[in-house]
């Protein structure tokens, strides 16, 4: 420890403070005493100040000076003056004072002590009380378990009383689901058998009740109602019912095949009664019955929409039955065939002119070929090929005949015939305007030609813009014919 001097202005006095070395570790004692020494000469600074105040006041009364010598510097000089010049009571409160702040000081820390040993007693006893408090926490939580599983066992069991099958001589309530399996596992089995005679299952009234609307039932059902019968004169009918007989194919000769999927129909001369129940008067209609639950509105397939081909069908049942099956066709040998003939007659027909091969050369005869290809593919005998349209559609209510497609995503095999007349007309129009101003003769011939052509190129062009507005409703031009 080192001392250094420090100055008190008020009393003009030196006075001593200890500061503790810095290379020294100071441990709680330490400080606790350090406190105890500042403090204590806080005081004893203090009560001189007070005390040299009480002298100089007694010597302005008295008028004369308070002279106090220590026994052992008595014989010195008047000048040294000893640092302890106090009075002798002065010296006595000094002591006293050092004594009553030293057990002031302790009373505190005692004081201090106690209130801290007080403060850990109040933590451990909060301690205690929340350890006991999760203690009876876990004896309920291991009580209500207990409650509960033995409540779980009860459930359980009467679940199992009143769920599982019994034997076939049981109360005939308690046995139904061993006769709903029976005769699901029944209805299957007959299914599978009929399947395998006959790729589309042909309904009446009471099979489509029995197969189709009554449960149990784990299969689903593709059905078709139409109306195949001469009378009826439905054409449409009859090509939906080759590509529907060709999806059925598919599906059945396929690896995938199961029975969870069965393909069958309803012809309106022998189900009448269906069309009533299903609430249908259109034909041919395409339905989905899931195995669970009734149809809902996606599961009847919008045929004006998409057509009826194998392959859009196909595409549909997968949507509605998460089965994708693949479609295959019975190879079309008629082709082959009409290229096989043109090829045969083309190389006839240059044989037979082999000494004369200037037709060749003709270009009146390649330019009429080259239009015949031209109005074959802007009519739309391509889109034919790929979706497969029926020729003509006949209206079941009131027996007109419909040769051109009310919407703009279909069309009928005819309507691509008149469309392919119609331009072959215009152009023949166009032709005769070109022809007439190099017609050599008489100008009232020429004259003809030109009107004539173009009287062709207005009204067929006119039947077109006509057609065109029927398929797209609401195209606001017109020419001659709305």
């Amino acid at each position: 420890m080192s001392k250094v001097k420090r100055r008190d202005h008020s009393t003009g006095k030196n006075y001593k403070k200890f500061i503790g070395n810095k290379n020294e570790g100071h441990g709680f004692v330490n400080k606790q005493r350090e406190h105890i020494s500042f403090q204590y000469k806080k005081l004893k600074r203090k009560e001189d100040r007070k005390q040299a105040y009480l002298a100089r006041q007694a010597e302005k009364l008295s008028g004369t000076e308070i002279k106090i010598f220590s026994e052992s510097n008595s014989s010195q000089p008047k000048q040294q003056k000893n640092k302890n010049f106090y009075p002798a009571k002065l010296q006595n409160t000094q002591k006293k004072s050092e004594k009553h702040v030293f057990k002031r000081l302790q009373e505190e820390a005692d004081r201090k002590k106690k209130e801290n040993q007080k403060k850990r007693e109040e933590l451990l006893a909060k301690q205690r009380e929340r350890e006991e408090a999760l203690e009876k926490y876990k004896e309920r939580r291991q009580e209500n378990y207990k409650k509960l599983n033995s409540c779980v066992k009860v459930f359980s069991t009467l679940l199992l009383i009143f769920l599982l099958p019994l034997p076939d001589n049981s109360v005939s309530g308690i046995g139904m689901p061993r006769k709903k399996e029976e005769l699901l596992s029944e209805k299957v089995q007959h299914l599978m058998e009929w399947n395998t005679k006959k790729v589309v299952l042909r309904l009446n009234g009471d099979k489509f009740r029995q197969y189709v609307k009554t449960s149990p039932r784990n299969y689903s059902v593709i059905l078709m109602l139409t109306a195949l019968q001469a009378q009826r004169q439905c054409t449409v009918c009859r090509h939906a019912n080759e590509e529907f007989t060709i999806l059925a194919n598919s599906w059945r000769f396929s690896q995938q095949y199961c029975n969870r999927l069965f393909f069958a129909m309803v012809d309106y001369d022998e189900g009448s009664d269906v069309f009533a129940n299903l609430k249908i008067n259109t034909a041919p209609v395409f339905m989905h019955f899931p195995a669970k639950g009734k149809p809902k509105k996606g599961d009847t397939m919008d045929i004006h929409r998409v057509g009826f081909a194998a392959e859009q069908i196909a595409r549909w049942v997968g949507e509605r039955t998460d089965i994708q099956i693949r479609v295959f066709r019975p190879p079309n040998y008629s082709g082959t065939l009409a290229v096989a003939l043109l090829f045969s007659l083309v190389g006839g027909l240059l044989y037979l002119k082999r000494n004369n091969l200037n037709f060749l050369y003709n270009k009146t005869s390649w330019g009429i070929g080259a239009m015949v290809i031209i109005f074959a593919m802007t009519s739309g005998q391509m889109w034919n090929h790929i979706r497969g349209p029926p020729f003509m559609h006949r209206n079941p209510h009131t027996g007109q005949m419909h040769y051109i497609h009310g919407s703009s995503q279909g069309q009928f095999v005819v309507e691509t015939y008149l469309v392919m007349s119609l331009y072959a007309a215009v152009v023949i129009g166009f032709i005769l305007l070109n022809e007439a101003n190099n017609l050599k003769g008489d100008p009232g011939k020429k004259k003809i030609m030109a009107l004539v052509g173009v009287g062709c190129v207005a009204f067929f062009f006119s039947l077109l813009l006509s057609i065109f507005r029927s398929k797209y409703h609401g195209y606001p031009y017109s020419f001659l014919f709305k």
